[in-house]
């Protein structure tokens, strides 16, 4: 079982080419891959997107990535408007004779106007940089996949420890989930005598003693609980992605709990729906970050 929460960076330096790699992952309800790459590299970014889809389940995942080339000459381009530049020093030319003016026109005043000289770097890549690029997005996933296991593991172990505490809980339950049938008798009974009833027929009496047992009985959604908690420490054994599994078992432990809380006729079945309750929101809490 993964985290989602992860970090990763890498860089290469090479004689022409510096590029640097940093992944970083945090919680999500699905995966969402946001690349933040520069211009050159905007052809390769499916590429780099399926990298991810392959190595990650669930999460919110970006990617940034810098490029520097170092042999900056081969790549720098200058262009110059030889048409332009004329034209505005006849202009200028033209400009200071009407009006009368010494200074001299100079390069200063024609490099006023960046249109005249255009300043390029080019864009192509150097020879196997796209190779370059997407073994360092594998490094990079591969290193934050090593955090996000690890993260995973302690998740594991408090998931555990919550969900053997919650199995106590239901286990004390237990003997409480059937109401007695004698306490029930005695408590419609006294119901009855308050509303100062005719006498009640024994027969009928009965019919309404099995009736409110019924009503009250929780052995069903004890056994339910029993059953999501065996489904969720599978879930934790498992190295596939489990977090939306976990999310939905969460939801369902928590309503047979509610189930009962509603159902519970003693003050001991209260408390202990509390207490279930309480770790059932921490386990929530958790799965949040499960991948």
């Amino acid at each position: 079982m993964n985290s989602m929460t992860g970090f990763g960076e890498v860089s290469h330096l090479g004689e022409n080419l510096q590029v640097s790699v940093t992944v970083r992952a945090v919680n999500g309800r699905h995966l969402e891959i946001r690349p933040h790459l520069p211009k050159e590299y905007l052809s390769l970014e499916t590429d780099v997107k399926k990298i991810i889809q392959n190595n990650v389940g669930r999460a919110t995942v970006d990617i940034f990535v810098s490029r520097k080339v170092i042999s900056g000459k081969k790549n720098f381009r200058a262009t110059i408007n030889k048409d332009m530049a004329i034209g505005v020093f006849k202009s200028y030319e033209q400009l200071r004779k009407y009006m009368k003016i010494k200074e001299e026109v100079s390069l200063t005043h024609l490099l006023r106007w960046p249109e005249i000289i255009n300043f390029e770097i080019d864009q192509k890549l150097l020879k196997g940089e796209s190779e370059t690029l997407l073994r360092l997005v594998k490094k990079a996933i591969a290193d934050c996949n090593e955090q996000r296991k690890r993260e995973g593991r302690a998740l594991a172990e408090e998931l555990k420890r919550i969900l053997n505490l919650l199995f106590e809980l239901v286990q004390k339950m237990e003997p409480l989930a059937i109401p007695n049938q004698e306490q029930s008798r005695q408590t419609l009974m006294q119901r009855w005598e308050k509303l100062k009833g005719p006498a009640i027929d024994e027969n009928r009496l009965a019919q309404e003693v099995v009736i409110f047992v019924d009503r009250y009985d929780v052995t069903e959604e004890l056994a339910r609980l029993h059953e999501h908690i065996a489904a969720c420490l599978e879930l934790l054994k498992s190295e596939s992605v489990a977090g939306k599994k976990l999310e939905f078992f969460s939801q369902e432990l928590l309503r047979e709990v509610n189930t009962i809380g509603s159902k519970a006729q003693k003050s001991d079945l209260t408390r202990l729906v509390v207490e279930a309750k309480g770790c059932i929101e921490r386990m929530r809490e958790q799965v949040q970050n499960v991948e």
